[in-house]
């Protein structure tokens, strides 16, 4: 009865708001599926990976570039590693997947006003890529299991921002799958740094 005595402008807004909402969880089903067939093939070790030597600073500005229209949307600056000029030898698209899921989750805990930046650090035998932001963090109870599948620290958060708890276990299973490592440091309510570690390209190779 109410919607039938809504004028059609207003029933139009309410049928395009539903959509919306259909359209938005359609979106999440499917990312949580591929994040779910992701985790089963690297349980399997069936990752389809295409290792050689690739240059970081591009997959650092491909990544911050998808993301920069959501930080300009919430208000939260965001600012990527220009130098060094170092490579590794992973498989690029994989590398950038995982920047974006850690670039998500940090955006997802920033607030308004933060910040997040992306460092990068090279050694002869590794290059290091840190993804740092000034948000919420996490209390140290929540620090040991938070590659876990499913786990959040703040239920009522994550359920409220689409948030469920696979982030960090993606880019674990990925970077480990490249030989390489990921670690956290956080403190409550000083932000949260993510460090991921990849085999170096050697110093003779030519990255694209």
């Amino acid at each position: 009865a109410d919607y039938a005595l809504m004028d059609e402008s207003k029933r139009v807004a309410e049928v395009r708001k539903e959509l919306e909402n259909i359209v938005a969880e359609v979106d999440r089903t499917d990312r949580l599926v591929d994040d779910l067939l992701t985790l089963a093939r690297a349980d399997a070790q069936q990752l389809h990976l295409v290792l050689r030597d690739v240059a970081v600073l591009p997959l650092v500005s491909a990544a911050t570039e998808a993301l920069r229209p959501l930080y300009i949307a919430k208000g939260v600056q965001l600012t990527a590693a220009t130098e060094p000029a170092c490579a590794v030898h992973a498989d690029g698209e994989r590398v950038e997947q995982v920047l974006r899921n850690l670039l998500e989750n940090a955006l997802r805990h920033t607030p308004s006003g933060g910040r997040v930046e992306v460092g990068v650090r090279c050694t002869e035998r590794l290059v290091e890529i840190e993804v740092r932001d000034t948000g919420s963090g996490i209390a140290p109870e929540h620090l040991p299991r938070v590659f876990e599948r499913f786990y959040r620290a703040d239920h009522a958060r994550s359920r409220a921002d689409g948030g469920v708890g696979l982030g960090l276990a993606i880019a674990q299973a990925l970077v480990n799958a490249q030989r390489g490592s990921i670690r956290v440091h956080s403190r409550l309510g000083q932000g949260t740094s993510v460090i991921i570690s990849l085999p170096a390209a050697p110093a003779h190779s030519a990255a694209v």
